[in-house]
């Protein structure tokens, strides 16, 4: 008699992310934040199960719960290279703007801190600044092809509308198109959807 193969938890819990992340992408958040939570009770030991019930939490638009989550993350691994963007795009929710902006920046000259950073800038009312990361951005889009997204974010969040969505159409069929498209947790988290209602 052949014996069957043991489901573990760990693998399991992969099978509940893929999931979560899937319902989070057709915008049936609530169920994606049910199966979520069952992935965490299956694995919860791991700081990415904390990190990724995190994403899924901000995008239900249920922050305190998202913050509390990435905390958890970071007291099993405290690696800022995992934690510092989460930590920044959900204290721009917030209305943290502070602390954003000290989270993007530890990040460094990379596009989608950038974007984010800029963004942080003119939601708090720091419009120079958020300006003066446009010009960093269309150096990164010459040298690499990325950028073109962090710009629409920086002018979503200076509320020229038209200008983030003459940016917003120049993303498909670029390098940095499926970043737009295909449901990451990247930029277009809430930051863009707050200030452009028609993006989805």
């Amino acid at each position: 008699m052949r014996r069957r193969t043991p489901l573990w938890p760990a693998p399991m819990a992969a099978v509940h992310w893929a999931y979560a992340n899937y319902l989070n992408r057709v915008g049936r958040v609530n169920e994606a934040v049910a199966q979520a939570k069952l992935a965490l009770q299956l694995d919860p030991v791991s700081s990415r199960s904390y990190k990724n019930t995190s994403f899924i939490y901000y995008f239900a638009r249920q922050y305190d719960q998202a913050l509390a989550r990435i905390q958890e993350a970071i007291a099993l691994d405290p690696d800022p290279s995992e934690t510092l963007f989460p930590l920044g795009i959900i204290y721009v929710e917030k209305g943290q703007y502070d602390q954003a902006i000290r989270e993007f920046q530890k990040l460094g000259d990379v596009p989608h801190a950038l974007g984010h950073l800029g963004n942080a800038y003119a939601r708090e009312g720091r419009d120079t600044e958020a300006r003066a990361v446009i010009p960093r951005l269309k150096e990164h889009i010459y040298k690499t092809g990325i950028g073109r997204y962090e710009i629409a974010l920086v002018y979503a969040g200076l509320k020229e509308n038209d200008k983030a969505f003459e940016w917003l159409e120049k993303v498909p069929g670029t390098r940095q198109g499926s970043h737009l498209f295909d449901g990451r947790p990247l930029p277009r988290p809430l930051a863009l959807r707050s200030a452009l209602p028609f993006v989805a």
